[in-house]
């Protein structure tokens, strides 16, 4: 039997309700399996619906924390569509990098996002 790999969604979810990001999750994860061609995928439960606790000031940097906790027990990363204009999605872009998890990232609707990455991928900077 094969290894289940997990995954990690990084996704903005700002703006967006509950019901468009749970949709998108889902479609990553079809998308994954089709594109591996395995069902061994597990996503990362990362959509946090209960409250930060009340002493909390900076709300993103809490869901930011335990969004961290739990990009440290995946396979793998896959960053969403808009994934360079959220700073939360950014801060775990940098830590994969740092860290050498594999990433994913969904170019299928910018061509912009495509050529910066081939343009860094000249320069060292992703497999760094």
């Amino acid at each position: 039997m094969d290894k289940t790999i997990k995954v990690f969604i990084s996704q903005p979810m700002a703006n967006r309700s509950e019901e468009e990001i749970l949709n998108e999750r889902l479609e990553v994860l079809n998308k994954l399996k089709k594109d591996l061609k395995t069902d061994n995928i597990a996503i990362i439960d990362s959509y946090f619906e209960e409250d930060e606790p009340k002493s909390t000031i900076h709300k993103g940097i809490y869901h930011l924390g335990k969004s961290l906790e739990l990009l440290s027990t995946a396979d793998v990363a896959y960053f969403c569509k808009g994934w360079q204009y959220a700073r939360g999605c950014l801060i775990e872009k940098e830590v994969c990098q740092a860290y050498n998890i594999l990433t994913y990232i969904d170019y299928s609707h910018t061509d912009i996002l495509r050529k910066y990455f081939i343009n860094n991928e000249k320069e060292g900077d992703l497999n760094d």
